[in-house]
């Protein structure tokens, strides 16, 4: 064997190694992405859940709640104040998982269950409605919402017979 033939081995396999260094590398990155979905969702949901305790910390929250979804309108200043406090948290929070999904962060299942099955079932309620018309053109995710207001979700209270004010 010549020397140009030892070196035509040594290029080959250096190009092989070099291959075989960026599959390494895509596979990496790949997985890097996964571990980055998966805690960037664990984080989102513990601050979900967050909302969702302080919603039902205690009857008289629950049943503020209930009444809001109900009316807007009925509940006094300072309900509507609470009220307010507990959508405005749930609203953020869709706003900040649709961002996820955006980056890559979040799946298209985690997001359509939040947004259309809770966010979107929240603002078509009839007192969830009074209070968006309000409040829902200050939200910077407004768009977003009401694109997938007018093409997906039914009312929460539809859906979770339990959030019915007297079984209305």
């Amino acid at each position: 064997m010549n020397w140009d033939a030892i070196a035509a081995v040594a290029e080959i396999t250096s190009a092989l190694a070099v291959l075989a260094t960026l599959l390494f590398l895509a596979r990496q990155i790949q997985q890097s992405n996964r571990i980055g979905q998966g805690e960037a969702e664990r984080v989102w949901l513990a601050s979900w859940q967050e909302i969702v305790a302080s919603t039902t910390a205690d009857l008289e929250t629950t049943q503020l709640y209930k009444q809001g979804l109900h009316s807007f309108s009925s509940l006094d200043d300072d309900q509507k104040a609470m009220f307010h406090t507990i959508l405005v948290g749930m609203m953020d929070r869709g706003d900040a998982l649709h961002r996820l999904h955006q980056q890559g962060l979040a799946s298209t299942q985690l997001l359509d269950s939040i947004i259309d099955g809770i966010c979107i079932g929240v603002i078509k309620t009839p007192g969830g409605a009074e209070w968006w018309a309000q409040v829902g053109p200050l939200f910077p995710g407004y768009a977003f919402f009401e694109e997938r207001r007018s093409s997906s979700g039914v009312p929460l209270t539809d859906a979770l017979t339990f959030l019915r004010v007297n079984g209305k």
